[in-house]
């Protein structure tokens, strides 16, 4: 069948795609503190800058996933990582608090989720989407355990333009 002569199972591209998009987040988010006290940006810009984050996935999360049902799952999963890379690019770029506001924006916008999520609901049974489910949060959550720890290491060698990079060619 089609779906054994796979090399690589769906369930594992959607664990690698989380993974990644998770290391990237944990990549940068460390720096966003350093990169608003740069631009002069108080505490209360700063937790604008993290909620405008949430607040585009908080939104659209939900538009995503609809998408998916019309358009196909990879086409906007793809879509998401596209535009998270141009999200880490800006980051990566950012001599302004606005372009860094707009990166963190373009971020939450391209969160792949709640696609994931619905990928992940089509192809497994009742019995076996529990643990599915279970892998791919486990994916974000190491993640984000390894990407500060990476953009820690990368650090060293570059201020904060190298995690932006680094967030960049991975995803």
């Amino acid at each position: 069948s089609l779906q054994s002569s796979r090399l690589i199972s769906p369930l594992t591209i959607i664990f690698i795609t989380l993974l990644v998009d998770s290391i990237g987040y944990g990549l940068v988010i460390p720096l966003i503190p350093f990169y608003a006290l740069q631009f002069g940006a108080g505490s209360t810009l700063l937790g604008l800058l993290v909620s405008l984050f949430a607040l585009m996935q908080f939104f659209f999360a939900p538009f995503l996933g609809r998408l998916s049902d019309s358009v196909g799952r990879r086409k906007i999963l793809l879509y998401s990582l596209f535009f998270s890379v141009v999200s880490f690019i800006i980051f990566t770029l950012a001599s302004s608090f606005m372009m860094l506001l707009a990166s963190r924006i373009i971020a939450g916008m391209a969160t792949e989720y709640s696609v994931a999520y619905a990928y992940i609901s089509d192809m497994t049974g009742e019995k076996s989407r529990t643990a599915a489910i279970g892998k791919i949060s486990a994916a974000s959550n190491i993640g984000i355990i390894l990407g500060p720890v990476l953009g820690g290491f990368v650090n060293i060698y570059g201020r904060f333009w190298l995690p932006g990079l680094t967030a960049t060619v991975l995803t």
